[in-house]
């Protein structure tokens, strides 16, 4: 499904005003019969309809939808929720409500008579903000909402529940709580965030009729699932050898986190790639001899002597469990620059970046980040607040910016690719909060992108393997005893299950 932040929306429906022959009011227009073709769809009972409106566009779906209505017989009644409409298409809307005797009631002259027809409404529907809630509800909005959520109406909003922030997810105090939402052009980053899907009951999208050339011109995101990986990945050839499927170079872990090492070792040969060659201290080596005996073993080289050690990879990972050094510094700076195949950065690899991001400029191979928001903050410069607030934004500019693919972590993880293309994951287990879920992450994506796949491919599929091990792990151990070790041991089986 496609997935739209409010900036992707509004530009869409810029394109389809000014290539199609359109005006906003058309668009409105179909939204609001969108919005009525779904209520006659889901035989809601619209006997006694109440319909919430805002100041904005969204307030002119529903003057919109209430003319509909009322040509069908429906007792109506709009409250403004925050005054007159304050711009043309919903002036215009709302004065041909009037003329077709709609009830308009303003929420400040009549909120005790507003919150009885509430109590005994059959629907409310939240036209109020869609996609431009950016702030704290007001009182009397909370009151408002309050009673709504209360009332045994089926409500439905439009585009985006009144208190949720399309772009953040963030949930304002107060908000309105649909049984569904009535989606425009694709889904919204909120209604796939772990922290607000709920908010946004059932979804249902329409695209406006809108041409499929217009809708999809633009790289917008998608949603991925299992199906998608399955099809991502290629299948093994029966006269393949372990050369076939590429060499991983892996710098990674010391003396005091070496089982990062082991963890992101172990990950990449479960990805698929044919040999992983582990750099290292004595300490993590001696540990992930053990753990798995599969890799190569050798050393740490001197960072003069990095270009030297990745001779034959087809891809490179540092920085899972590294120790903070100069020593460390130099080899993070001579691979960055030096490292001519796919190079996937994660853990202190990224603190070092963080140092000197430019670095990334000129890069003679494809480059891969794995950032958790604190560790993008740093990154960026950014507070980790603000990021939040509008995370894919912030990911597609630091990618195009510096011409990386970044894979920022969190709850729903989200990609970011060079040229402007994003997909988000809808997540895994919360068990992944455990320490060593980053290195497992980082050597799944490192294995896909050494093997067969592309540092876009590679990206997603270490993505949706890492939350899709993780939700067969919850299964067998629960969220509270799952640590990344368990995840990693549930590979296969995810894996074999996809496949």
């Amino acid at each position: 499904m496609r997935i739209l932040n409010s900036s992707m929306q509004r530009e869409l429906e810029r394109r389809a005003v000014s290539t199609l022959g359109l005006s906003y009011l058309d668009l409105t227009r179909r939204a609001a019969e969108a919005t009525f073709q779904c209520i006659k769809d889901f035989e809601i009972d619209t006997t006694h309809t109440v319909i919430l409106c805002g100041p904005g566009g969204n307030g002119g779906d529903g003057f919109a939808l209430s003319t509909l209505l009322s040509n069908e017989g429906t007792n109506v009644t709009v409250v403004l929720c925050c005054g007159t409409p304050k711009t043309e298409v919903s002036a215009q809307l709302m004065r041909e409500a009037i003329t077709k005797r709609i009830q308009i009631v303003s929420l400040e002259d009549h909120a005790p008579f507003i919150q009885s027809t509430l109590a005994s409404a059959t629907l409310i529907v939240d036209c109020v903000f869609g996609i431009g809630q950016h702030r704290a509800l007001s009182s009397e909005l909370q009151v408002l909402f309050k009673k709504a959520n209360e009332s045994q109406a089926m409500r439905i909003s439009v585009d985006v529940p009144s208190g949720v922030c399309s772009d953040s997810g963030m949930l304002a105090e107060g908000a309105f709580h649909p049984e569904m939402t009535v989606c425009f052009l694709g889904d919204k980053p909120a209604s796939v965030y772990k922290e607000s899907v709920l908010p946004f009951g059932k979804t249902v999208t329409y695209d406006l009729s809108l041409p499929e050339s217009l809708l999809n011109e633009s790289p917008y995101a998608q949603e991925y699932s299992d199906t998608s990986l399955s099809l991502l990945l290629p299948e093994r050839s029966p006269i393949a050898h372990k050369g076939t499927y590429g060499k991983l170079s892996v710098f990674a872990g010391c003396s005091r986190y070496r089982g990062a090492a082991s963890i992101a070792t172990k990950a990449a040969y479960l990805s698929g790639v044919g040999l992983v060659e582990l750099n290292s201290c004595e300490e993590a080596l001696s540990s992930a001899s053990v753990f798995v005996p599969e890799a190569i073993f050798r050393s740490f080289p001197s960072p003069n002597d990095v270009l030297d050690s990745i001779h034959k990879s087809t891809a490179v990972l540092a920085g899972c469990g590294l120790e903070q050094s100069s020593f460390t510094n130099e080899m993070i700076e001579s691979l960055v620059s030096k490292c001519k195949v796919p190079l996937v950065l994660d853990a202190e690899a990224l603190n070092v970046v963080s140092s000197n991001p430019e670095m990334l400029h000129g890069r003679p191979g494809d480059t891969i980040l794995t950032p958790h928001l604190g560790e993008f903050s740093r990154l960026s410069g950014i507070k980790t607040d603000l990021i939040r607030e509008d995370r894919i934004g912030y990911a597609l500019q630091f990618a195009e910016r510096y011409g990386i693919y970044l894979v920022l972590k969190s709850e729903n993880t989200v990609i970011a690719t060079p040229d402007g293309r994003f997909w988000i994951d809808k997540g895994g287990s919360s068990g992944l909060a455990k320490a060593g879920s980053g290195d497992l992450l980082a050597g799944l994506i490192a294995g896909y992108v050494s093997s067969d796949l592309s540092s876009e491919q590679a990206a997603i599929a270490g993505v949706l393997t890492h939350s899709g091990s993780s939700l067969i792990t919850e299964q067998d151990t629960g969220i509270r005893a799952m640590t990344a070790t368990e995840v990693l041991n549930h590979v296969p089986r995810y894996l074999a299950k996809i496949n």
